[in-house]
């Protein structure tokens, strides 16, 4: 997912200037929570994923 990522994003951040294959990899697993994430398949076959970040609840 890291390395999907990582491929995924390279065109913008080299637009921007800002590609670092590393950081890119680095900021994903840094912030990768396997029990928010599910796998899409279709026909058995995996075709995507989703990974949501919950919000901390608000006490107010």
């Amino acid at each position: 997912m890291a390395e999907l990522r990582a491929v995924v994003m390279r065109p913008d951040l080299e637009r921007l200037g800002r590609y670092d294959p590393e950081r890119v990899r680095r900021r994903f697993l840094d912030s990768f929570t396997p029990a928010h994430t599910r796998v899409i398949q279709h026909a058995g076959i995996d075709v995507g994923l989703v990974a949501v970040r919950p919000e901390a609840e608000d006490d107010g």
